[in-house]
This record gives C-alpha cells, sequence and structure tokens, in this order.
C-alpha cells in the first residue's frame, strides 16, 4: 500500500505539467490535421508544428520538477513520500516522450483507421503492462516509472514508423533539433540533481530550468507571434521582452 500511494504522488505530479498540452492535441490540433489530412505535405506540416509547441510548452515544468522533485513532494506531500522522488524524475522523462510522440497518434484517427489506432494502442498498454510486471519485482515500485518511461520511447519510435509508412511522415530538423536540446536540457538537470548534494542541486537545477525557460518562452515568441496571449502574459515580467526581442536563429 506504501508502494502504491508513492506511485500515486509521482503520477499526479508528472502529469500536471503535460495534462493541458495533451488536452490541446485534442481540442486543437486534431481538427487542423483531420482538415488537412488528405494534403501530405499540409498534415505533415502540422505533426511538425504541433510537437514543437508541444515540447516548448511542457518542457518549462518538466525542467523545473526534475530539479525540485525532492523539494516538490515534501511540500506537496511529506517527507513521508520522499522515495516518490526517483519515481517522479523517471515518470518526468517518460511524460516529455508522451508528449513528443502523442502527434503521431492522431494521424490514425485522421485517416479513419479506427482500428488501427484501437489495435496500436492496445499493444503500447499491453506493453507497459509487461514492462511493469518485469520490473517491479526486480527495481521496486520505481521500476513502474522504468516501464512508463520505456513504453513512450517505445511509442515513439514505432508511432514514427508507422506514420512514415501511412503518410510518408519525417520529423523536420527543427523539430528534431528542438527534441534533441530539451533532451540534453533534461538529462543536465536531472544529473546535477543526482551527483550534487541537495542546495547546490537545487540551485543548479533550478538555472537550467530557468535558462531552459527561457529559451521555451523565446521559441514559443517566434512559432506563435508576440501578439498571442501567452506572449503577451510572458512580456509583463520586467527584464522578458529584453529577451523575446532577440529572434531565434532559423
Amino acid at each position: 500500500m506504501d508502494a502504491v500511494g508513492i506511485y500515486q504522488a509521482a503520477w499526479s505530479l508528472s502529469g500536471m505539467f503535460a495534462g493541458f498540452v495533451l488536452t490541446a492535441m485534442g481540442t486543437d490540433f486534431y481538427p487542423r490535421l483531420t482538415a488537412v489530412i488528405d494534403d501530405r505535405v499540409a498534415a505533415i506540416r502540422e505533426i511538425n508544428e504541433q510537437t514543437e509547441i508541444g515540447v516548448l510548452l511542457a518542457l518549462p515544468g518538466l525542467l523545473v520538477t526534475l530539479a525540485l522533485a525532492k523539494w516538490i513532494v515534501w511540500a506537496l506531500y511529506s517527507s513521508a513520500f520522499a522515495p516518490a522522488t526517483n519515481v517522479l524524475v523517471w515518470m518526468s522523462l517518460g511524460v516529455f516522450g508522451r508528449v513528443v510522440s502523442w502527434p503521431l497518434g492522431y494521424v490514425q484517427l485522421a485517416l479513419n483507421t479506427g482500428k488501427w489506432y484501437a489495435a496500436t494502442e492496445f499493444f503500447f498498454i499491453a506493453l507497459q503492462a509487461a514492462l511493469v510486471t518485469w520490473m517491479v519485482p526486480r527495481f521496486g515500485v520505481v521500476g513502474a516509472a522504468y516501464a512508463f518511461f520505456g513504453c513512450y520511447v517505445s511509442y515513439f519510435i514505432g508511432m514514427s514508423l508507422l506514420t512514415r509508412r501511412l503518410i510518408g511522415f519525417r520529423h523536420s530538423p527543427a523539430a528534431l533539433r528542438l527534441i534533441a536540446i530539451a533532451t540534453l536540457l533534461m538529462l543536465v538537470t536531472m544529473a546535477v540533481s543526482r551527483l550534487l548534494p541537495d542546495l547546490p542541486a537545487a540551485i543548479l537545477g533550478s538555472a537550467c530550468a530557468f535558462v531552459g525557460g527561457l529559451w521555451c518562452l523565446r521559441g514559443l515568441s517566434h512559432r506563435l507571434g508576440n501578439d498571442h496571449r501567452l506572449i503577451r502574459a510572458a512580456t509583463r515580467i520586467p527584464g522578458i521582452s529584453r529577451v523575446l526581442a532577440k529572434q531565434e536563429p532559423q
């Protein structure tokens, strides 16, 4: 029962920062993709653009979670939930895989191949269940987080191959560069939090999250435009306007 409580705490926290991104995909991205699915060039462009936006929206929260996982768990729960810290870290990495792979999953629905969608979703749910069954007895509750991470790495690879076959999809150089930089930022933040004592890890990890947040904000400004309500809200913070004034290189 203790392990279930620890897992539930980490699950709730890790999904907090990605929930709004994934919800937006269902309400905004899916109708747009359906409208252009017969135009393969336009559909591929929509998927790449949604992937970039999803990464830029979710990454700041995930970096903060990786940098301050222990403090977040203690603040929102208690010291009794300290074992949830490691679970939270690995589940946050899994959430990143979830964010970058979900736009690919909508291709099957947009093509009206619901049976294929149900089959692939069932396969990857079964894969996660199998990984949990194998890893939890060996690693304890953190094994469930390993399984979650491993499932979404597999999901990203599998859906990339499937969408390439269905519509000739390939990630654009810009999307791949964005995913690579975001992955590097997350790995650096994770390494800092694991290798240093608590206080220096929190300070340096927060610095990584701050730099990553500014980078994401610049990327969103470049893609959404300075008139978007999110960017207008951000520019109210002192100093942000100067950062956004520098255009992101193409």
